[in-house]
């Protein structure tokens, strides 16, 4: 790895670290996992390297702040909330932040959810008020203003439904025939992966002083629909009978509007129709 130009750090190399990272190449890319489960696919570049680290943990940490020594770093922690615990507190940040007071950051992405949004019936934006009448809710604000206090610059993505090659939200329940969650007249906000990490790098790049964005399709869907369509899919292939059931009839929900926040960041997804998008994933 070079020793002069920016290095990048990623903070869960999960699910979506795996559509970011080839957006960052030829960059030098660091990409940490508490575990030691590593993304074959990743291996391919070579200016990536994927460790064992655990961001909770000061000893642990001790092999970062050596790899990245004087470099200038952008970081995008891509955490899922389960990381955290239950609540944000819980589980603290001060060591990671004591490692990275000493790096000269030059730039800060964090992923969110819009989950903060609450679940009321309505439209939001990036600007809307937040709700935090959840446990969800509440815990993801934490989360996102420990990384504010820390890092005045942070910008926060909040992103939708994430789904994309091999992982399609509600497969495994339509394929047992199990009930569905919740209502069918709820609405399902949705993001492909690949626009997710496109969003996410866009928003690193971005010269908006926005420093808060929503990221979703744009296309809200009632659940009755996606899973009607969804069921349609894998029956074809599976040859399944009856139909999605689901455990409760009810309304509401929020409905995302993203376009505000594409603007932004100066994109727009290129999976805006989940039926287009499925169709390809079942290909």
């Amino acid at each position: 790895m070079s020793c002069k130009e920016t290095l990048t750090v990623i903070i869960g190399n999960g699910y979506l670290s795996g559509f970011l990272i080839p957006l960052l190449t030829p960059s030098d890319v660091i990409a940490l996992n508490r575990a030691r489960s590593f993304n074959p696919g990743l291996k391919c570049f070579k200016t990536v390297e994927q460790i064992k680290c655990d961001v909770f943990s000061e000893s642990s940490l001790q092999r970062l702040a050596v790899m990245i020594g004087a470099r200038p770093v952008k970081i995008y922690c891509l955490l899922p909330p389960s990381a955290y615990g239950d609540q944000a507190k819980k589980i603290s940040l001060e060591p990671l932040f004591k490692t990275l007071s000493n790096v000269d950051i030059d730039g800060l992405v964090v992923t969110s959810s819009t989950a903060v949004y609450g679940d009321e019936e309505r439209e939001v934006s990036r600007s809307s008020t937040i709700d935090t009448r959840t446990r969800r809710a509440s815990s993801l604000l934490q989360i996102e203003q420990l990384w504010q206090s820390f890092y005045s610059e942070t910008r926060v993505v909040r992103l939708a439904g994430l789904y994309g090659p091999g992982r399609i939200i509600g497969r495994d329940a339509v394929q047992s025939q199990e009930h569905i969650r919740g209502s069918s007249s709820t609405w399902l906000n949705l993001l492909r992966i690949e626009d997710a990490a496109v969003a996410v790098h866009a928003a690193m790049l971005s010269k908006s002083p926005e420093k808060i964005f929503l990221i979703s399709d744009g296309n809200p869907v009632k659940r009755s629909d996606y899973y009607d369509y969804l069921y349609r899919l894998t029956s074809e292939s599976e040859n399944l009978g009856g139909g999605p059931v689901f455990e409760k009839s009810s309304t509401g929900g929020k409905r995302c509007n993203s376009l505000d926040s594409w603007q932004c960041i100066d994109c727009m997804p290129s999976f805006p129709d989940y039926k287009t998008s499925l169709d390809s994933l079942f290909k």
